[in-house]
């Protein structure tokens, strides 16, 4: 399994912050790797992770990086909502286009109608989604840190 941490600066792209090659993607590999993390990085500013959601990287960042900011990466989430629909269900493709809607509404009042379609839509199994995504990782009206700062 490789971990990796990349950063994005303008004009330049995406580039390598630090990387590790582990047995196993679990919480212990997680926090080793944050903590090794933590004595490279400068922290003098406040940082934005964006992850997966695994369990080792929502436990260990706000606790290594309690300063720091933790949003979800749209596309997991996207990907998880659909697993969360029925496969029976022919809503799945709607139900992730809702998803992004509420992630990209400017304002409370879209986010809200978005959010109302999306759970009139994707019901229960919505619902149940939601209720471990907390909105202030992944919804830009929530969001408190930066995903993009210009330098």
């Amino acid at each position: 399994m490789l971990f990796f941490i990349d950063t994005f600066v303008v004009f330049v792209g995406l580039f390598p912050v630090a990387f590790a090659v582990v047995v196993s993607e679990d919480d212990g590999n997680w926090a080793w790797f944050l903590k090794n993390l933590k004595k490279v990085v400068s922290l003098d500013r406040r940082l934005t992770f964006i992850t997966d959601r695994h369990h080792g990287l929502v436990t260990y960042i706000p606790i290594l990086f309690p300063n720091s900011y933790h949003s979800f990466c749209l596309w997991h989430l996207k990907n998880n909502i659909k697993t969360a629909v029925s496969s029976k269900s022919s809503k799945r493709s709607y139900v992730q286009k809702l998803l992004s809607d509420c992630a990209y509404a400017a304002t409370n009042t879209e986010f809200d109608e978005a959010m109302g379609e999306l759970r009139l839509v994707g019901g229960d199994e919505v619902d149940k989604f939601l209720e471990r995504v907390p909105y202030k990782h992944w919804a830009n009206v929530y969001f408190q840190g930066n995903r993009l700062v210009m330098y």
